[in-house]
């Protein structure tokens, strides 16, 4: 019966070690690079700025997901509203549009974002040049592709 006792612990050590082992390796997911991420919604948001000094709707267009939709004050509705409001607005002379994303936070699973900033918009009412000024948030998504797109405003 001593012996028992004595053999007893060293099964349950030994099953504790190596019974939760699998045959089989397992592999984690490798860690998102936060900062890389943070890094292409910024340059790609930048490309958009150009665009919009520019005023090239159809280009700030192209950084929209095809299934964008849009709320607020300037509420655009859809990806083709959008291109509607800014061709009108910017073929006004003396529109612009302008803005600043001062803050980008990547979604730990690295495929989700919100950037927030300022915006400035000059535009024409009633023959009279009116700008606004106003804070942004925006929802940025990573598509298959590898590439950012806006998918809210």
């Amino acid at each position: 019966m001593k012996k028992l006792l004595m053999i007893l612990p060293m099964v349950f050590l030994l099953c504790s070690t190596f019974g939760c082992q699998q045959g089989e390796e397992v592999t984690e997911e490798p860690a998102v690079d936060i900062a890389a991420e943070e890094a292409a919604i910024r340059e790609t948001d930048a490309a958009m700025v150009k665009s919009a000094e520019a005023k090239d709707v159809d280009g700030m267009t192209s950084f929209l997901a095809e299934d964008f939709v849009s709320s607020g004050a300037t509420n655009y509705g859809d990806k083709e509203g959008f291109h509607k409001f800014w061709t009108e607005q910017l073929s006004q002379e003396g529109a612009a549009v302008n803005w600043v994303t001062e803050k980008v936070v990547v979604a730990d699973s690295g495929d989700l974002a919100y950037a927030m900033g300022t915006v400035e918009n000059t535009r024409i009412v009633e023959g009279e040049t009116r700008t606004n000024k106003a804070t942004f948030l925006v929802v940025w998504q990573k598509q298959p592709d590898g590439n950012w797109k806006v998918v809210a405003m």
